[in-house]
């Protein structure tokens, strides 16, 4: 890689200088059409029930790669054929052009459809799709400030088409998208490949939290049938508890929202963990928290020091000097959703939990576990972390590297 030979003004700030022979025009001038997208009638199941045409909406656009594969939801032949939707032809480029995804990038290789919060941009013969989705992808967060924001930030057809985009010649687009698409294929391979490292420290993690809460830390331990599906064999010397003999399950005290916020004393906990800060609170100490409503009820959260717990989550006090760590993991790897009732919103019965058996090891066995797994998770943790970084340093390389790429600032032709 090398820089052109020489450079001009582009005169637009955020493209800054351009090789010399590289000029810089508005979308007006460089495409066929801007159209925006619409969406059928859905009181009409037809338009939708079993539809197999994609059919775009925000949501399915990404922050991470500029290419759109399938629609999350689709639309059936018959709203095509009954002309519901606008239909946009293979290598359109699809903008998000309102709201907090305005900006966002895609292109699709084949025929599709959107809704009215996209545009979608047809290039002429100037510029070819992919590097033309490539450069408005890079620089998105530019084209967010040309928008007019009111009650949301917009994007309209006649400003999409004012957005100023770079011409190098065809053959020269043609050297950038494949040279691009061979190294951010590479980059996204390494990115895949740590993100299953990471996905397998996780089942790791899990797997040695697992083992200790159930099974102790003595291998050579004699075991016994706990009686439980989710358990199994247990150490002969454990004994079997309801959990209302080892812990008080309550429900916290109800709050507003209106008294959460990010500025108070006291975090605020509900059923699925903080939810922000309050000026009092109604709990101190170490507790294990479950989360009692939702889809998410019977998730395990911790809370420490002052704290206010709300009515959506069960804190459990501690009767005797039982290690909370280690009830909470225990509890979490029993996984108390499945003991949810639904209604008009799955719950917990704080009852139907409290008499649930589960092993208890003696104090120093629980305090034993707990230490061994601070420190065996703290490891993995920070192998988590350290690969997480460098998930982050590649995704800023293959952003660095597309802008320098397709503005002109490294020579790849």
């Amino acid at each position: 890689m090398q820089k052109y030979p020489t450079y001009k003004p582009s005169n637009i700030d955020w493209i800054g200088e351009i090789p010399s022979n590289w000029s810089v025009s508005k979308l007006r001038f460089v495409t066929n059409e801007v159209q925006t997208g619409t969406t059928p009638p859905t009181d009409n199941e037809e338009y939708f029930e079993s539809g197999d045409f994609n059919w775009f909406t925000p949501a399915d656009f990404s922050s991470e790669s500029v290419k759109l594969n399938d629609s999350k939801r689709k639309i059936t032949e018959l709203a095509v054929k009954d002309g519901k939707v606008k239909v946009f032809p293979k290598s359109s480029v699809l903008m998000v052009g309102i709201g907090a995804t305005l900006g966002k990038i895609g292109i699709v290789n084949y025929p599709c459809s959107s809704n009215q919060q996209i545009n979608a941009i047809v290039f002429n013969e100037k510029i070819k799709p992919y590097f033309g989705a490539l450069f408005l992808f890079t620089n998105s967060v530019n084209i967010v400030s040309l928008a007019n924001f009111a009650t949301l930030p917009i994007l309209n057809q006649s400003q999409t088409k004012d957005i100023p985009i770079v011409i190098p010649s065809l053959s020269e687009q043609q050297a950038i998208v494949t040279y691009l698409d061979e190294k951010t294929t590479l980059i996204d391979e390494l990115i895949a490949k740590k993100e299953r490292k990471i996905e397998l420290l996780k089942e790791q993690r899990a797997a040695l939290i697992n083992q200790a809460v159930t099974k102790g830390l003595d291998e050579n331990v004699s075991m016994k049938d706990s009686g439980l599906v989710d358990i199994g064999l247990i150490p002969s010397h454990w004994q079997m508890k309801k959990i209302k003999y080892v812990g008080i399950l309550k429900s916290g005290d109800s709050i507003t929202s209106e008294e959460i916020d990010y500025e108070s004393s006291y975090p605020v906990y509900g059923g699925n963990g903080f939810r922000g800060f309050c000026d009092k609170y109604n709990y101190e100490g170490h507790y294990v928290l479950i989360g009692r409503q939702g889809a998410l009820c019977g998730n395990i959260n911790y809370a420490k020091g002052k704290f206010w717990a709300s009515e959506h989550a069960v804190v459990i006090t501690m009767i005797k000097e039982d290690e909370t760590i280690w009830l909470g993991e225990l509890l979490r790897k029993m996984n108390l959703n499945q003991y949810s009732q639904s209604a008009a919103q799955p719950g917990l019965a704080v009852d139907k939990i409290k008499n649930l058996s589960i092993p208890v090891p003696p104090l120093s066995e629980q305090q034993a576990i707990v230490a061994y797994l601070d420190e065996q998770t703290a490891l993995i943790d920070k192998n988590i972390e350290l690969e997480s970084q460098k998930i982050s340093t590649l995704k800023e390389y293959r952003q660095s590297l597309i802008s320098n790429v397709v503005t002109g600032k490294i020579c790849v032709a």
